[in-house]
């Protein structure tokens, strides 16, 4: 299956759940009669009515009306279902029946397409006369779905149990492969130059089920005049459309009754309320509700001036008729001239003077011209002199007055519709929109809160107050209220989705992410698209902070939400790679990336993580081509910009951000395979970019230090502490330098401001203890060589100047220590070199040192500087100067020896002995 039809199944099968919880709510409403709740069963159920919910009458259920029996998992026809629901459920005045938390399956294959919803299931009111109440229950709504006569996807339910475990692991060899749909909106842009140009608020309109809305608020308007037939009509058409819209069933069976009651009335009453609302509909110009009345007064009797209002709009009727199809003509001055003619002579109608305006104002939307806008106000106010109650061109001069700016002349023509007509909730969303035009947020908060009074169930006012206040950012939790009754008059428009998304993601991100997931899946035409990713991206922001806060759960949990809205989402698959990177798991993002790039070849983010992580998987070839190719392709973006007239020191600085980001990760490639002159080449790039940055600066001094160039990288270490004077890494490698030239007070200093850095602890901690113990300081470098963890690279050499640290200061516990972890060590490989030559050296200290065993020693391993050292030391002892002098130099050759070395044991040659400082001179 292509991926639009899923996105169509899915949005389907969403509408559907929602169906049934409406024809619950209905059956369970106080206000329905009984016929009217066994029609609507009946028509839910019949297998040729087009909006069933149901495939037939045996659909399985399993019962959950009685909380007693709930337990027992009693299956039951859907048909008895209902009629037991309407029978035992007991019935409120409001809806009392949610299903909250709609997760949609992926769409499965077994002989036919299907899909689950699961749901929670809550009843809100009790059962029986008990009053038993009723818990949560978690429901499986399983929909067979197929391709109806008119090509659409059409869902109906096949089952309702309880959720079983393991149901979806179960069903994943039955899963239907999604194929990519052709979508150009899905790419992501890599334009440099349009940084910052599209920070607004998305202006998107509301027009889905825009017949069935505007059907409902024409049944609302009748129902609030009191024209009862004309409500009935109007909500029976708007139930053709939407069948189980829980409002618009409860509306129609309000007027039918209220219909019934008005025809009570006697003749006399029912002429007068006729008359009148004959005479309102004809000073607003509603034409077509105007002759709906005078015929239903000419039904009562044969009245003369009935009939002549009839015969006046008619004509009248016919005239607008006439300039509808006009409209649809091309507009231009011809065509003025001509509708200009028909409001004069026998003939003229008022409606052909609201043409000439209608087909001026379609001249400007043709060319846009401003100038043409201005003399549309001419015809509109001689029409609203004569006819000032006439609504359409009062409507229409509100709008000409908006399109130049002159918002409080709009202003006071909605005032004078207020005044005459202060029911009409749409006269105050418009006010509204027009006082927050002229910047009176104040007036239109008022007005759209008014216009919520009047009609508490359309959305329109919910909807701008929950604007403004998401697009001022005064009260997110206002934004939110009003967004959610919008969604609650209208579930099936994505928008109020999107935006109640909006307003929720800054404290709630995974239940913004829920609802753009349900956006995603109403918008059929996906119109939101676009703006759906850039809050995709938005939550991938808070991920990647969650992340670095070492809070990697909750950001995996947002990736993953994030992928349920768009699985192909550019910017949750980028951020999942940037994830993977970190875990250190580069073979699952490097296939993620390479996808992603195939379908965006010039995209400079994909490109960098695809290159780091390349490199950091070892592929050196692979990563120096991307990231030389990236670099390449952004310089030379930037200087075709820098000499265009479009240049602005935003995008500069944005493409230098990308630049900096590239020449850093080039570097680092060049320095993690030694390559240092190189590295040193980018470093220097990225560090004339970020000159405050003290990292590639930290880089140049640690590649001149790999280089052996001790100078450069000491001045570049003095570069780095003047932007960041307590960079631990720093200061570190000035510890290095110092202590590779033999100044160990400067080291020690180093050491000791670098040891607060947790990555460095260990080697500051050895590097410390043998600076201290090459400058004799014994018992300062046994406790810094003490902290050495031992699975540190520097563990076996610290476990040996310890062991050494410890013997000069005659620490029985920590001789034990070192002693015996450098045997486990040497057991470990399979040698015992090290343990049996320090154990040689132990038994000096202790004076128990047999001459033959060292002697034996040395047959082995002939250059072992410990053991030289120790007979050197022993032949001083029993004053055999000239073997003495042997083994010292012997020691000394190998190099292995400092200077400290030779002190560790008090009763050594001191200074004095001028053939000792002789040997010391040559080896030294």
């Amino acid at each position: 299956m292509e991926e639009r039809d899923v996105k169509e199944i899915r949005s389907k099968a969403r509408l559907i759940v929602k169906e049934y919880e409406g024809l619950l709510n209905l059956i369970s409403n106080n206000q329905m009669y009984d016929t009217e709740i066994e029609e609507i069963i009946k028509n839910s159920l019949d297998p040729n009515n087009g909006n069933k919910i149901f495939k037939n009458e045996k659909v399985i259920i399993e019962d959950d009306l009685n909380p007693d029996l709930i337990a027992r998992r009693r299956n039951t026809e859907i048909g008895s279902y209902l009629s037991n629901f309407n029978l035992q459920y007991v019935k409120t005045s409001d809806f009392s029946v949610s299903f909250d938390n709609i997760e949609l399956s992926d769409v499965y294959f077994k002989d036919h397409y299907f899909l689950i919803a699961t749901v929670d299931r809550i009843f809100k009111s009790t059962y029986g006369k008990e009053g038993k109440t009723y818990e949560p229950l978690k429901r499986a709504i399983e929909m067979e779905v197929f391709r109806a006569s008119n090509g659409k996807w059409a869902a109906t339910i096949t089952s309702i149990i309880a959720v079983q475990p393991n149901l979806f692991t179960q069903l994943a060899s039955s899963k239907v492969e999604i194929l990519p749909s052709y979508n150009p909106i899905l790419s992501l842009s890599n334009d440099l130059e349009s940084t910052g140009s599209d920070s607004g608020m998305p202006l998107v309109a509301v027009g889905y089920d825009e017949e069935y809305y505007s059907i409902l608020r024409n049944a609302e308007k009748a129902f609030n005049e009191e024209r009862y037939d004309d409500a009935i009509q109007l909500f029976e058409q708007a139930r053709a459309i939407k069948s189980y819209d829980s409002y618009n069933t409860l509306m129609l069976g309000r007027s039918k009754r209220l219909f019934d009651v008005q025809n009570l009335n006697t003749k006399s009453d029912l002429m007068n309320l006729y008359f009148r609302q004959a005479m309102a509909a004809n000073a607003k110009g509603e034409i077509e509700i105007a002759i709906g009345r005078n015929k239903k007064i000419l039904m009562l009797e044969d009245n003369k001036a009935a009939q002549k209002s009839l015969d006046f709009l008619e004509a009248r009727l016919r005239a607008k008729e006439d300039v509808d199809f006009l409209l649809t003509l091309p507009a231009d001055k011809k065509l003025v001239k001509e509708i200009s003619k028909k409001t004069r002579g026998k003939n003229k109608n008022i409606e052909y003077e609201l043409g000439v305006a209608l087909v001026m104002r379609k001249m400007y939307e043709q060319s846009r011209n401003s100038k043409e806008l201005k003399p549309i106000l001419e015809p509109l106010d001689i029409l609203l002199k004569k006819e000032p109650e006439f609504v359409r061109a009062r409507v229409q001069r509100a709008e000409i007055f908006t399109l130049l700016s002159d918002y409080k002349n709009a202003i006071k023509d909605f005032n004078y519709l207020i005044d005459k007509n202060n029911n009409e909730y749409l006269f105050y969303v418009e006010r509204g929109r027009r006082h927050l035009l002229n910047g009176n947020v104040q007036a239109a908060i008022t007005d759209f809160g008014q216009a919520n009074t009047i009609n508490s169930n359309a959305p329109d006012g919910h909807f701008e107050l929950g604007k403004i206040y998401l697009e001022t950012a005064v009260n997110f939790e206002e934004a939110e209220f009003h967004f959610r009754q919008c969604i609650k008059a209208q579930y099936a428009n994505p928008i109020y989705h999107y935006y109640y998304a909006l307003a929720v993601k800054n404290t709630d991100a995974l239940r913004g992410l829920e609802h753009l997931k349900i956006a995603r899946e109403l918008d059929n035409e996906s119109a939101l698209e676009k703006q759906i990713e850039r809050e995709i991206s938005f939550a991938m922001q808070i991920a990647e902070t969650f992340m670095y806060r070492d809070s990697l759960d909750f950001a995996t949990e947002i990736v993953e939400k994030a992928l349920e809205v768009n699985n192909n989402s550019i910017s949750a698959l980028l951020q999942k790679s940037i994830m993977l990177k970190n875990d250190g798991n580069f073979q699952e993002a490097i296939p993620i990336l390479e996808r992603l790039l195939a379908t965006n070849p010039n995209n400079s983010k994909i490109q960098y993580e695809l290159a780091q992580n390349y490199s950091l998987n070892g592929k050196f070839e692979q990563s120096f081509q991307l990231f030389s190719k990236l670099i390449k392709s952004l310089e030379d973006s930037k200087k075709r910009y820098m000499n265009s007239a479009n240049w602005t020191s935003t995008v500069s600085n944005a493409y230098d951000l990308e630049l900096e980001k590239s020449y850093r990760g080039l570097a680092d490639l060049f320095f993690k395979y030694n390559q240092f002159n190189e590295a040193i080449d980018y470093y220097m790039k990225s560090k004339n970019i970020a000159r405050r940055d003290e990292y590639p600066v930290l880089m140049i001094a640690k590649s001149y230090l790999a280089l052996g160039q001790q100078k450069e990288a000491a001045n570049y270490v003095a570069e780095g502490l003047r932007i960041n004077p307590i960079n631990t890494e720093l200061f570190y490698i000035r510890g290095l330098i110092n202590y590779s030239q033999e100044y160990f007070s400067n080291s020690i200093s180093s050491f000791t401001q670098a040891l607060t850095n947790e990555k460095l602890k260990d080697n500051c901690n050895y590097y410390l203890g043998m600076a201290y113990y090459r400058d004799g300081n014994f018992s300062e470098a046994l406790k810094h060589l003490r902290q050495v963890r031992l699975n540190s690279e520097f563990s076996e050499n610290s476990l040996e100047y310890g062991f050494l640290a410890s013997l000069s200061v005659n620490s029985p516990e920590d001789i034990r220590y070192f002693l015996t972890s450098l045997e486990r060590i040497d057991l470990g490989r399979g040698q015992k070199n090290k343990f049996e030559s320090l154990s040689i050296t132990k038994k000096l200290f202790e004076n128990s040192l047999d001459e033959s065993e060292a002697i034996l020693f040395l047959r082995n391993e002939p250059n072992n500087a410990r053991v030289l050292y120790a007979l050197a030391v022993l032949n001083f002892k029993k004053n055999s100067k000239d073997n003495a002098y042997n083994y010292l130099e012997r020691a000394l050759r190998t190099k292995q020896l400092y200077k400290a070395d030779l002190y560790l044991f008090p009763q050594f040659e001191n200074f004095e002995d001028r053939r000792v400082n002789k040997i010391i001179k040559d080896y030294l």
